[in-house]
């Protein structure tokens, strides 16, 4: 199990993000999902809420994420845990949400692309994580 996806989940997620996706984090076989945990960006390091550029704009009943993570774990993961700032949300670390990204869309188009070391969330659209 991939704790740190699978405890934020836990904790805040809704009893349908819940569903969807913490059984497939804790299976006991080689089914089981990856997680993974992107928060910081070249900036910041580990200061999150100085530091996080990457904005999160509502489209619709789903999320819009762009910006730039570096030192990402588990860049391969099917499910990871993303720090971003909603769109006029305020300065510091309440105004940071966390957002589930799952390595593929619905449709199976991947939802994410790594560029060497970054990993870039470009125009990919997720469910609201509120």
């Amino acid at each position: 199990m991939s704790l740190g996806t699978a405890v934020p989940l836990a904790k805040y997620g809704s009893a349908e993000l819940q569903a969807r996706f913490l059984p497939q984090l804790s299976r006991k076989d080689d089914s089981v999902w990856q997680g993974a945990t992107w928060m910081t960006e070249i900036k910041g390091g580990s200061d999150l809420g100085a530091a996080v550029e990457m904005i999160a704009r509502p489209t619709g009943d789903a999320w819009l994420l762009t910006g730039e993570k570096y030192f990402t774990s588990n860049a391969g993961a099917e499910l990871a845990v993303v720090a971003a700032r909603p769109e006029g949300a305020a300065a510091g670390v309440r105004g940071l949400a966390l957002f589930l990204v799952p390595r593929y869309r619905k449709d199976g188009e991947l939802n994410y692309l790594f560029a060497a070391s970054r990993t870039r969330l470009p125009p990919a659209l997720f469910l609201p994580e509120k």
